[in-house]
Formats: C-alpha cells, sequence, structure tokens
C-alpha cells in the first residue's frame, strides 16, 4: 500500500462556534499500523489547549470591497 490512510476519531466537522476554550486539556493520541491494520507505533500525549486560531485565508462581509481583485475574498459563496 502507498500514501495514507488518515481517520479522525471523533467525526467532527469544524464549527468555529463550538470551539473548547483555552485551558481545557485534551489527549492527541495517534496510531501507525501495518498493512494488515495491525498497530505498529501508537502515542498519546496530553496538551492543555491555548487560544484558538483560525487558519486559512480570511474572508470579508463588506460587499462593496470583497472579491476584488487582490482583495479578500467574501464570506458568502
Amino acid at each position: 500500500m502507498t500514501g495514507w490512510r488518515e481517520r479522525e476519531g471523533s467525526g467532527g466537522i469544524w464549527d468555529p462556534d463550538a470551539v473548547l476554550v483555552e485551558g481545557t486539556r485534551v489527549i492527541l493520541a495517534a496510531e501507525a499500523l501495518n498493512d494488515d491494520g495491525s498497530t505498529k507505533h501508537a502515542a498519546q500525549v496530553e496538551v492543555v489547549l491555548g487560544v484558538t486560531e483560525v487558519w486559512g485565508r480570511p474572508c470579508s462581509d463588506d460587499t462593496e470591497t470583497c472579491g476584488a481583485p487582490g482583495g479578500t475574498p467574501c464570506c458568502t459563496g
């Protein structure tokens, strides 16, 4: 097999209004699997979340300026 088989455990979808608050303790867990699906390596670490940062290109709700050449894209499709 080539490439990555990735799976996110919670099945969640990013919802910026439902982020965990700063100071929340979470456990990050990862496994590397053999081709037969058995665990080759596994690790987990407990971390404390800092400030939430939204990644990606920002958008604008200003319909007069958003989407202009070289400008910020519009937030609404």
